[in-house]
């Protein structure tokens, strides 16, 4: 597998910003999405699957609560990821270890419906022009704990994130929609205001740049 890092940090996006996480960064991507890890931009390095176990037990030292597969686009790699998950003691909830979250662009419903007995988190990106992707991925995992990210700039339309909300809405009323603003956008209460015509939950948390 392909990774930019394996590290403990805090999480800089979404619904557990401030938390301290364990990252594995994935190296592919299959779209341009802001990159706002910290291996963003860093040489790939190839990991065997006993020496992607060894890190992660090491990383576990520094008491991470939640083990994040980010980065790109962690579904790319699935064929050579499903056998580590399948073949070691990997650290979930079953096991008595630290749960496993899926940070995924919700573009690949058949690769993430393979994933699901080894997740425990998914936080779905939002990403406008792969909408009947989107809607697919979120039906996979609408009974688990997921939440949805969707960034927004000045340019965002009230008219997509009022059908974003709404389609949400029909799936979960409860299922928690994050506002990602970018640095100098000004939209976003009406924006918020807007999708919580639809959801109960809906906030806005900019990344955390540090």
């Amino acid at each position: 597998m392909q990774l930019t890092s394996i590290r403990t940090d805090i999480q800089r996006k979404g619904l557990y910003i401030g938390q301290r996480q364990l990252f594995l960064d994935f190296a592919l991507s299959n779209i341009d999405t802001v990159k706002t890890a910290q291996g963003a931009g860093t040489p790939p390095k190839d990991y065997a699957p006993e020496e992607l176990l060894l890190a992660v037990k090491e990383e576990l030292k520094h008491k991470p609560q939640l083990i994040v597969l980010g980065g790109g686009e962690p579904l790319l790699q699935i064929a050579e990821l499903l056998p580590v998950l399948k073949e070691v003691p990997w650290p979930i909830p079953a096991g008595g270890g630290v749960p496993l979250c899926l940070e995924t662009n919700a573009t690949m419903p058949d690769r993430l419906a393979e994933i699901k007995p080894y997740v425990s988190l998914y936080a779905l990106e939002y990403v406008a022009d792969y909408q009947r992707e989107f809607f697919d991925s979120l039906l996979l995992v609408k009974d688990a704990k997921v939440y949805v990210r969707a960034p927004v700039d000045k340019h965002t339309a009230p008219a997509d994130i009022d059908r974003l909300a709404k389609m949400l809405g029909a799936v979960r009323k409860d299922l928690p929609l994050v506002l990602e603003p970018v640095f100098g956008s000004k939209n976003y209460l009406s924006l918020q205001a807007l999708a919580l015509r639809h959801l109960q939950s809906v906030r806005v948390i900019p990344p955390m740049h540090i």
